[in-house]
């Protein structure tokens, strides 16, 4: 048994070894098939991204849809309380806070303590002009109108003065309009490189076979195997793809360190990008690796089984 697997295990190594060897006779051709399959590698990583921040930044946006109801000065405890249980109640409401006249009134001297007419206005008026106001913070997906409709209700129309709602639904869209814009753009250029890349793969193995030729005959008159012949051109193409995968993985992974500080400027919301594509690395790009390995191996075997003629 023992002489059986350090058989075994000879057999693999020399292969291993043709393969490694067909790499550096091919360096140039290697080379190419690399920077192409590192470009695929990018493209597809960027659209990955793309797609979780995409996902983040609407999750973020839908988190400040609330509405904001300004009263009356005149209203009172009792209907102010029964106004926000009725909203407490309501489905998709997830918090109402209740900020007082007092609060009201020091918040928009702060927010227009750069104007000096404004608050010379107050201070001639010298009383609170604001009554209660009630923050509404709505859940994530939720539907408004129902909560527009009890707001709207004639039981409460005497005592609201003005409502504010901020509804980022169109900013959202825009978000999600963009974002499939640049995707499906993003896909076609993943999709040139993953054809190019084929291509080249196709060709180097046409010349590495050709460079073998004599090998080959001298190979199959010793009575090789069709594997044993086959197995150096998938190892020589394997190599490149276990190169561009660990080249692009390290490249792109220090693209996000490095623009993940601008990128939570921008959109004024930490990403956690690159913990994220930590946490996920074998799901990111183990996918990514395996069917670069499967198309790869797609266009070694038909560039074989034409050149090769067993």
């Amino acid at each position: 048994m023992l002489r059986i697997w350090s058989f075994v295990f000879t057999i693999i190594m020399r292969l291993i070894k043709s393969g490694l060897q067909n790499f550096y006779r091919n360096f140039w051709l290697s080379g190419a098939i690399i920077i192409i399959l590192i470009l695929m590698f990018l493209s597809i990583s960027f659209l990955l991204t793309l797609n979780v921040l995409i996902r983040q930044t609407i999750d973020v946006v839908r988190e400040k849809v609330d509405l904001s109801l300004y009263l009356k000065p005149e209203v009172t405890q009792n209907e102010l309380n029964s106004l926000k249980t009725d909203l407490e109640n309501s489905f998709g409401v997830q918090e109402v806070k209740i900020i007082s006249p007092q609060e009201a009134f020091e918040n928009f001297k702060e927010r227009h303590k750069n104007n000096p007419e404004i608050l010379k206005s107050l201070e001639e008026i010298n009383l609170n002009p604001f009554g209660p106001t009630l923050l509404v913070k709505t859940k994530s997906d939720t539907d408004i109108n129902p909560i527009l409709e009890l707001v709207n209700s004639p039981r409460y129309e005497d005592i609201i003065q003005e409502k504010d709602f901020t509804n980022y639904q169109e900013l959202i869209n825009k978000i999600d309009f963009w974002g499939q814009r640049i995707k499906f753009f993003g896909f076609i250029i993943s999709g040139i490189f993953a054809l190019v890349a084929i291509l080249i793969i196709f060709n180097a193995i046409r010349l590495s076979i050709y460079a073998r030729l004599e090998e080959i005959k001298m190979m199959r008159l010793i009575g090789a195997t069709a594997w044993f012949i086959r197995a150096p051109f998938l190892i020589e193409i394997f190599t490149s793809v276990i190169i561009a995968s660990l080249i692009s993985i390290t490249l792109f992974l220090f693209l996000v360190w490095k623009a993940e500080p601008q990128i939570t400027s921008f959109l004024n919301f930490k990403a956690n990008l690159f913990n994220y594509l930590i946490s996920n690395l074998l799901f990111f790009w183990g996918g990514q690796v395996i069917s670069a390995l499967f198309f790869c191996w797609l266009a070694t075997s038909a560039a074989m089984k034409k050149y090769l003629k067993m």
